[in-house]
């Protein structure tokens, strides 16, 4: 839900906003855990409650689907990851780095994260 139809295209396609989730993502990736228990923080952090099971579902179809995309088109990824002025280091991997950006971009994107009340 939003009051206008571009909002979310605006906020997707923002130079800032994909900066920060990158940088969201990064930071996730940094931290241990495996996939699960990474998901589950990035939405903690950003939403400050816990996911649901069929969230958590979402997220995990959306980020093997990315994985998938970034393997097959490396370039997209660091296409992606080239945005802003925040640089990649090349840790994580890029394709790594750029499917977990995607996740990012879309939980900050959530209309729950842009007009919490």
């Amino acid at each position: 839900r939003t009051s206008t139809p571009l909002q979310a295209l605006q906020m997707l396609n923002d130079e800032t906003h994909v900066e920060a989730a990158r940088v969201l993502a990064g930071r996730i990736l940094q931290t241990p855990g495996d996939e699960t228990e990474r998901l589950e923080m990035l939405w903690q952090r950003v939403l400050v409650r816990a996911v649901t099971t069929e969230e958590l579902a979402g997220l995990h179809g959306l980020l093997q689907r990315q994985k998938e995309r970034f393997a097959t088109a490396p370039a997209e990824g660091l296409a992606l990851l080239s945005v802003g002025a925040a640089k990649h280091d090349g840790n994580p991997d890029a394709a790594e780095l750029a499917s977990w950006t995607i996740v990012a971009q879309v939980v900050l994107n959530l209309d729950e994260t842009l007009t919490k009340p």
